[in-house]
């Protein structure tokens, strides 16, 4: 899928592993537009940022943008957020509405985290196509996230020089939202992302 436009959004401390997940997700998408919370520390690599404020992301995100989210988890929590205040955080920032929210963390999509943020991000009147959170602990490996709790997929990756890993259905939960995408299946968001 190309999106018109990534933004990559960071909510919590930035740490080792918070760092190598969003340097990551540049080499992924080189012209993104990174926006944090936190100013990165001296020792940060993390260059080309704006610091969080007030409506700072209201003319960034459409219905064909993404928004990836980089914070550590927990299945109930996005870094110290959770499902209702991250969706007043975004509308604070400033967003209506974006394709897909990618959330790099830690077990979001393990418990009712995905469900309960896009009912609230709904009921402030924050659009959102679909939502997608990983199942386990996530360890960068060769400029992907790999799932901690299936070192096949580690290895598959490996083995396969990053040509195969394993189903989405094992590694992330997909939700969708109540946002209307049109011509979505043209634009590339056929098997990955459910229609209803």
């Amino acid at each position: 899928m190309k999106w018109n436009r990534v933004v990559i959004l960071i909510i919590d401390i930035i740490d080792r592993v918070i760092e190598t997940t969003v340097l990551n997700s540049r080499m992924k998408y080189p012209d993104s537009y990174v926006v944090c919370k936190h100013a990165p520390g001296d020792e940060s690599s993390l260059d080309n940022y704006e610091v969080a404020n007030k409506k700072c992301l209201s003319e960034s995100l459409d219905i064909y943008s993404k928004l990836i989210i980089v914070a550590h988890g927990k299945p109930y929590r996005c870094g110290s957020y959770s499902a209702s205040r991250l969706a007043i955080y975004l509308k604070y920032l400033g967003v209506k509405n974006v394709g897909l929210i990618s959330f790099k963390s830690c077990h979001i999509g393990v418990g009712n985290f995905l469900e309960e943020f896009e009912a609230e991000c709904r009921r402030m009147f924050i659009f959102i196509g679909w939502c997608l959170g990983y199942k386990g602990s996530m360890t960068p490996f060769r400029g992907h996230l790999v799932i901690d709790e299936f070192p096949l997929d580690k290895l598959l990756r490996y083995s396969s020089c990053d040509l195969l890993k394993l189903p989405d259905s094992s590694r992330i939960k997909v939700i969708r939202g109540a946002a209307i995408i049109p011509n979505c299946f043209r634009i590339g968001l056929g098997r990955r992302f459910p229609q209803k």
